[in-house]
């Protein structure tokens, strides 16, 4: 669109750091009153090294916004038991994760809110909790299988050739992979069935 890449990724900074302060109000403000969510948002946007950071082209100010909307989401998923804000929360957490590693660290307040809140939590309410914390730690997974299964076509890349499953032990190989690009992992069953399957077109370069 002819805007360079730099001023791009700087306006990007300066979006997603301003946009910490709405999580972070909405979280202080359930815990304590709207005093003290103010004075945290006014601390949060005179921070010096905030204001230095948020303009440059680097990571940090995409991982604030995620990991506060995580805390967020994950507050209100144990105060108000709903499994959308456990969904939103493990959505956060794995973005923030793959921004920075220190994401994982996340997991942490998830297992505290979460014991926290069982602790007076009885029958349904705690299964709630238990069955939200599960879903809020397998939406990785979940995400990973969707990727791999669905959007990658059925398609992947064995010695440079694409591979598509036709059947239950035949295969087709074909020097044009088309669309799909390569998944990030191959199951064991399809590297089983590839040995022993028909090949045409190009040959199966080890």
């Amino acid at each position: 669109m002819g805007l360079d890449w730099e001023l791009a990724a700087g306006l990007w900074g300066v979006t997603v750091s301003s946009l910490v302060v709405l999580p972070l109000w909405g979280w202080v403000r359930r815990q304590f009153d709207d005093r003290v969510a103010l004075v945290a948002c006014l601390l949060y946007a005179v921070n010096p090294k905030f204001i230095e950071w948020s303009p440059e082209v680097m990571r940090d100010p995409t991982f604030w916004l995620l990991f506060m909307l995580a805390i967020y989401w994950l507050w209100r998923a144990v105060t108000e038991v709903r499994y959308a804000y456990f969904i939103a929360a493990g959505t956060a957490i794995i973005l923030a994760s793959l921004t920075r590693i220190e994401g994982l660290f996340l997991l942490i307040p998830l297992d505290a809110m979460d014991l926290l809140a069982l602790r007076g939590a009885s029958g349904p309410i705690a299964r709630k909790l238990l069955l939200g914390a599960v879903l809020c730690l397998v939406v990785f997974p979940a995400l990973l299988a969707t990727v791999n299964i669905g959007w990658m076509c059925g398609h992947f890349r064995l010695g440079g050739a694409a591979v598509e499953s036709i059947g239950p032990h035949r295969a087709v190989a074909s020097v044009d992979p088309g669309p799909c690009p390569r998944p990030t992992w191959i199951p064991e069953s399809w590297r089983s069935r590839s040995a022993s399957a028909e090949w045409s077109g190009s040959s199966f370069r080890r």
